[in-house]
């Protein structure tokens, strides 16, 4: 049984409503990614029903979660149940694979990562130093704006 809408203007409204969205946004991805692929397993180009869209960063990363870089399209087996060469099972593989197949993605996601870890790096040590740190990443000009406050929160 589906559930009914919650009523406008609350709290459960507006999480349905990101819910909803994130649905569709992911739907997209998903379809953008087999486009690229020509709807085959990007690692042994197997054509068939059961094709897994994978990211290749985690999904917990949000910035990431719905970036067509932050894609890949396998079948079933080299998605999990290949034997030491599955992604899941062997994700350098699938950084070497990438470095090989699609340079483009691999460096893009390369570089994101270097900036990321760069921010945490920097917002570490402002945060031992007593300051307080607002980290913001803006996706679309794909740059990272710490913000720093000093402890009194005067800036």
């Amino acid at each position: 049984m589906r559930r009914k809408k919650p009523k406008e203007g609350t709290k459960a409204r507006q999480i349905w409503e990101q819910r909803k969205k994130n649905r569709e946004t992911l739907k997209t991805w998903r379809k953008n990614a087999l486009e690229r692929a020509g709807h085959r397993c990007e690692y042994c180009g197997y054509e068939g029903k059961g094709l897994n869209v994978h990211h290749i960063i985690g999904k917990r990363c949000k910035e990431l979660r719905y970036n067509d870089n932050n894609s890949i399209v396998f079948c079933p087996n080299c998605h999990k149940f290949l034997i030491g060469l599955a992604a899941h099972e062997n994700p350098l593989r699938l950084i070497i694979w990438l470095t090989d197949e699609r340079p483009v993605s691999y460096e893009y996601l390369r570089e994101w990562t270097e900036n990321f870890l760069l921010l945490w790096a920097v917002s570490n040590e402002a945060r031992k130093s007593g300051m307080r740190v607002k980290k913001s990443f803006n996706v679309n000009k794909e740059i990272f704006v710490p913000e720093f406050q000093d402890s009194t929160g005067d800036g």
